[in-house]
C-alpha cells in the first residue's frame, strides 16, 4: 500500500511538473529557432553587402585603369595650351591656327576617356550608395512574418559607403583618380538591425469573444512562451581596403563600425 501511495504521489508530481518541462523544452526550441533565423538573415546580409562592395571595387579598378592614359592626355593638353599662348604672340596667324588645331585634337582625344571616367565613377557611387538598402532587403526576405514585424518596430542603423575618390590635378579634364586617405573608413557599408522585444499578450481578439478558464490558461502559456524569443541583432558591415598593388580588398568590419551611419 505504501509503495502504491508513493507511486501515486510520484505520478501526481510528474503531471504537475509536465507543463513546466514542456515550457522549458519548447522555450529552448524557440530560442534555437530564433538564433537560426538570426544567423540565416546575417548570412544573407553579408552576401548582399559583399556583392555591392565587389561592384564598387570593380568600378574603382576600372576608373584607376584610365590613370596612365588620362595623365598622358592631360600633359599633351598643357603642352598644346602653352603652344597656343606662344603662337598668340607671333604676328602671323598660321602658327596660331596650327596650335589651336593641335589643342582641339588633344581635347577631342580626351572626350572618350572623360566619358569612361564619369561612367565608372557613377557606377562606383551607385553600388556604394545602394549597399545599405540592398542589405536591408536581403534581411527582410529571410525573416518570417512575425520577426519582420518585430524588426520594423526595432532600431535600424544604416552604414552608407561614400566611394571617395580623389581627382588630381584639380581642374584637369582627364584627372587621375586614387582612393582618398580615409577611403576605408568612408567605404564601410551595411546595416545593424535590432528587433523589438516580443511582449506578452493574453488578449487576442482573433480567438473569439469568450473563453473558458482552460482556454485562457492555454493562451497565457503560449503568450509567455513567445516572450522567450530574444530580441535579434541582425546585420553586417564590410569595407574596401586599398592594397599595395593598387587593388581594393574586401574586409569585414562588424566589430568596428564607422560613423557613416544613420538611425531609422
Amino acid at each position: 500500500m505504501r509503495s502504491n501511495a508513493e507511486s501515486g504521489q510520484a505520478t501526481i508530481a510528474a503531471i504537475m511538473l509536465l507543463p513546466l518541462i514542456l515550457f522549458v523544452v519548447f522555450g529552448v526550441l524557440l530560442i534555437g529557432y530564433a538564433l537560426s533565423v538570426e544567423a540565416k538573415a546575417s548570412f544573407a546580409c553579408r552576401t548582399r553587402v559583399a556583392q555591392s562592395q565587389a561592384e564598387a571595387a570593380k568600378a574603382a579598378h576600372k576608373l584607376m585603369g584610365f590613370n596612365k592614359q588620362a595623365m598622358g592626355l592631360e600633359a599633351k593638353r598643357k603642352t598644346a595650351k602653352r603652344a597656343v599662348l606662344i603662337a598668340n604672340t607671333l604676328p602671323h596667324p598660321a602658327p596660331k591656327i596650327a596650335a589651336m588645331a593641335a589643342l582641339k585634337a588633344v581635347e577631342a582625344a580626351q572626350v572618350p576617356v572623360m566619358q569612361q571616367q564619369r561612367y565608372w565613377l557613377a557606377m562606383g557611387r551607385r553600388a556604394s550608395y545602394n549597399t545599405a538598402y540592398q542589405a536591408r532587403q536581403a534581411v527582410e526576405q529571410e525573416l518570417p512574418e512575425s520577426f519582420r514585424k518585430l524588426a520594423l518596430r526595432g532600431q535600424l542603423q544604416s552604414f552608407v559607403p561614400k566611394f571617395k575618390m580623389i581627382a588630381r590635378p584639380i581642374g584637369a579634364r582627364t584627372p587621375t583618380y586614387t582612393p582618398a586617405p580615409d577611403f576605408t573608413a568612408r567605404q564601410n557599408g551595411g546595416i545593424r538591425w535590432k528587433t523589438a522585444e516580443r511582449q506578452a499578450q493574453t488578449q487576442d481578439a482573433g480567438i473569439g469573444k469568450s473563453r473558458n478558464a482552460s482556454d485562457d490558461d492555454s493562451v497565457g502559456w503560449l503568450a509567455r512562451l513567445q516572450t522567450l524569443i530574444p530580441g535579434l541583432e541582425i546585420g553586417c558591415s564590410m569595407t574596401l581596403v586599398p592594397t599595395k598593388n593598387g587593388s581594393l580588398s574586401l574586409q569585414p568590419t562588424e566589430d568596428k563600425l564607422s560613423s557613416n551611419s544613420s538611425s531609422l
